[in-house]
């Protein structure tokens, strides 16, 4: 709370020294306050101070690597962890069905060598039976991926046609 009337007269006017003057600051003679003018202006805290925005953010880079090292040593490694491919159901099933059929000539072929030991006086009937055997596959019902594998474990070409196989493998 200022007085703006200082002779107290009830009206603010040029007689009234220093208006708006406050109680608590230097004086002049006249009783108004005194501009103190410093020649030196005030110090700016930025330049001196150890924490200023270059360093803020250079301490901050320096926070984000250490963070980025930590995290990065903390996960697993992917190397040592490999994932099989995922597994198509559709060869799933062509792969059963091939199991089934390879299973069933190795039987018959498994057959035919026992048969064959026990007939070794007889070679005419050891090549019956081998006809026989080869005669009751349906080697057209088979993939050609089945076929190739019959041909190598005979010894045979595996290149060509499904046809050709089929015929190396009547023969």
């Amino acid at each position: 709370q200022y007085q703006l009337d200082d002779d107290l007269d009830g009206v603010v006017n040029a007689e009234d020294i220093c208006l708006n003057s406050k109680p608590s600051v230097a004086v002049d003679e006249q009783g108004c306050e005194k501009l103190v003018l410093d020649q030196t202006p005030p110090e700016s805290m930025a330049e001196n101070s150890p924490f200023n925005l270059t360093n803020f953010f250079f301490l901050l880079a320096i926070l984000m690597g250490v963070v980025a090292v930590y995290i990065s040593n903390m996960k697993p490694k992917r190397s040592n962890a490999t994932l099989p491919p995922p597994v198509n159901p559709m060869d799933a099933l062509e792969s059963l069905d091939e199991v089934k059929t390879l299973e069933a000539a190795s039987l018959q072929a498994l057959q035919a060598l026992q048969s064959a030991e026990e007939d070794v006086a007889k070679p005419e009937a050891v090549s019956d039976e081998t006809e026989a055997v080869s005669d009751e596959v349906d080697y057209s019902s088979m993939t050609v991926v089945q076929l190739k594998d019959l041909l190598r474990e005979a010894g045979k070409t595996v290149s060509g046609k499904k046809a050709e196989l089929v015929e190396r493998l009547q023969e």
